[in-house]
């Protein structure tokens, strides 16, 4: 059986960011329907109204997200506000490992 993130773990892989996105409110949103295996959060904070996304145990690797993070960035710093800003943590990278998961924050983005 599958172990699904906790609120508790959320906020913990929060604590990596910097405090402008620790936030006052942070509902689970659990799959939202999908079948990715995917957990996710919508917070609100100093920094806006973002996502943090607990990437499927065997979907996700370290260089994988590297590798879309630089795209993300790229796309934003090329104008492209539809696509998520991707938060960086205080440590300078752009994800955190915790609870055998990768996770992320980025902007919330409608749709």
């Amino acid at each position: 059986m599958a172990s699904f993130p906790a609120d508790d773990d959320a906020r913990w892989v929060l604590d990596r960011y910097p405090a402008a996105l620790r936030p006052a409110v942070l509902a689970a949103l659990g799959s939202r329907g999908g079948f990715s295996g995917a957990r996710l959060w919508r917070g609100e904070a100093d920094a806006g109204v973002f996502c943090l996304k607990a990437w499927p145990p065997r979907d996700a690797s370290a260089s994988y997200l590297t590798s879309v993070h630089a795209l993300l960035q790229r796309a934003r710093r090329h104008g492209l506000p539809f696509v998520p800003e991707v938060f960086v943590t205080r440590d300078g990278g752009t994800f955190v490992e915790h609870a055998g998961r990768f996770w992320d924050a980025t902007s919330w983005q409608p749709g």
